[in-house]
């Protein structure tokens, strides 16, 4: 039974060698999609995906590299989307209006919503630094990530 899968195999492969010679994927996703169905054999479907690596080398390693530490790279996306979207100087003027609003209100007086703008201030200025820290803790995990 194994000479006859080495047999298989020697003859598919030289099969695809002669498939991709005649008609030439242009990169390696192209190259396994045409090649690998969903009733294909996995041990056909590694020797296809070997096929397709051979002719496309320096792809496939972006590709594994690409995909290697992607959560911590969606991470950093989903981190820096959430910066841009609760601390850009729109958003954070409003927040400071409405805090110094909020001052005025409680106080009466210019006072107050002086003291309320100055401590809304320096909350957002320490939220900054927490959320800076936190992308530096990010950036460290992807670099820890790629390294391995």
């Amino acid at each position: 039974m194994k000479i006859l899968k080495k047999i298989i195999a020697i003859n598919l492969f030289i099969f695809i060698s002669v498939a991709l010679a005649s008609d030439h994927p242009a990169s390696y996703s192209e190259c396994v999609l045409k090649y690998v169905s969903g009733d294909t054999f996995p041990e056909v479907a590694k020797i296809i995906e070997s096929a397709c690596k051979d002719q496309f080398p320096s792809e496939k390693k972006v590709l594994l590299e690409d995909a290697k530490c992607a959560d911590e790279k969606a991470l950093l996306q989903s981190h820096d989307a959430y910066i841009a979207q609760n601390f850009n100087d729109k958003v954070l003027a409003a927040k400071r209006s409405k805090a110094v609003l909020g001052g005025l209100m409680s106080g009466g007086t210019g006072t107050t919503a002086g003291a309320a703008g100055a401590k809304f201030d320096r909350e957002i200025e320490l939220q900054k630094n927490q959320n800076r820290e936190q992308r530096i803790q990010i950036v460290a995990m992807i670099a820890r990530c790629s390294a391995r």
